[in-house]
């Protein structure tokens, strides 16, 4: 699980939850938050995050490890090598904590971890900027979605067989924005950008 700052602070009702923060997450998380450092606009403080270093703007969480290890630190600033990013084992899982808000890679890089910690794998090696998820229908069979949200013209690598566009209908998979195939059909799919026609 990965959750960030300012949850669990409320209730339902939109009540502070009694006894710091995150509330309700305190133990699942394996930290606690009594004072919040917000950052002035544009301020920037720096992150490192497994040989990573990358920044953060916006907020800063002052967070106490109570059972959760340190995933990425903050490198300068008044929370200088202070937790930015936590990791806690919780059960049977693990739960991960962003206390600050990081800048694309750092994000992209920190969920990644998540995900690959927790077993999850694409369903596609795709280009950056290209979506690929799979889906499957009640009958067993399996669709592969390939959403384009770069500015240009690619194509993806899926497999044997001819395309099947079934956006398109049952016909070669043209050129488009999207591509949906079905997995008997999958070799490619050429996608043009996302807002073009």
């Amino acid at each position: 699980m990965l959750m960030s700052y300012f949850s669990g602070i409320v209730d339902a009702y939109d009540r502070v939850r009694p006894g710091g923060h995150p509330g309700a997450f305190r133990d699942l998380l394996g930290i606690e938050i009594d004072e919040f450092a917000p950052l002035r606009p544009g301020e920037t403080v720096g992150l490192h995050h497994a040989g990573h270093t990358g920044t953060a703007t916006d907020w800063q969480d002052v967070i106490d490890l109570a059972g959760a290890e340190l995933l990425a630190a903050y490198t300068d600033g008044e929370l200088k090598g202070g937790p930015a990013v936590t990791r806690h084992r919780f059960g049977t899982g693990i739960a991960t904590y962003l206390g600050t808000s990081p800048d694309r890679e750092t994000l992209r890089r920190l969920v990644l971890d998540c995900v690959t910690g927790a077993g999850v794998t694409p369903a596609l090696d795709t280009p950056a900027g290209v979506e690929a998820v799979r889906r499957r229908a009640a009958d067993g069979t399996e669709h592969l979605f390939l959403l384009n949200h770069t500015p240009d013209e690619v194509t993806v690598v899926a497999g044997t067989g001819t395309p099947v566009d079934l956006l398109a209908g049952d016909a070669p998979a043209p050129s488009a924005a999207t591509c949906v195939c079905r997995r008997s059909a999958r070799r490619c799919c050429a996608t043009t950008p996302h807002n073009q026609p």
